[in-house]
């Protein structure tokens, strides 16, 4: 059966007083190990710095750390469409697309004058708003 600990936190003032008297015992009890003893802690630390690192970042992949957008929609009421959902999608339009002998309507390509244009266009509205 789990025994439970009442715990009270230390007033804020005290808590930077603890936490320096903390740590100054710590990097002396530390700095008092010979040197062998040292190298062999740090590289423990190391090693599980690098182990809770990638725990984390393997949490983050999978989603667990911050709530997934499908999450969020729910909360606000709002839609929410997955992925293989939008997949299916386009893949039905391209399909019917394909069936009903309809070429696929693409924008046309620009040109390499209207490009360099619209490129002179921004880099001119960038220098008069940097003079405002």
């Amino acid at each position: 059966m789990p025994m439970w600990i009442d715990w009270t936190s230390p007033p804020i003032p005290d808590r930077g007083r603890i936490d320096a008297r903390t740590t100054a015992e710590l990097r002396s009890s530390v700095l008092s190990l010979p040197t062998e003893e040292r190298a062999a802690l740090a590289h423990d630390l190391i090693a599980r710095a690098d182990k809770i690192t990638q725990a984390i970042l393997a949490k983050a992949f999978r989603g667990e750390l911050v709530p997934t957008e499908a999450e969020l929609a729910r909360q606000e009421g709002r839609d929410y469409e997955p992925a293989s959902a939008l997949l299916a999608r386009i893949r039905a339009t391209l399909a019917a697309q394909a069936n009903s002998d309809e070429k696929p309507t693409r924008r046309p390509r620009a040109s390499a004058s209207d490009a360099a244009a619209k490129a002179r266009s921004r880099i001119s509205r960038r220098r008069t708003t940097a003079v405002r």
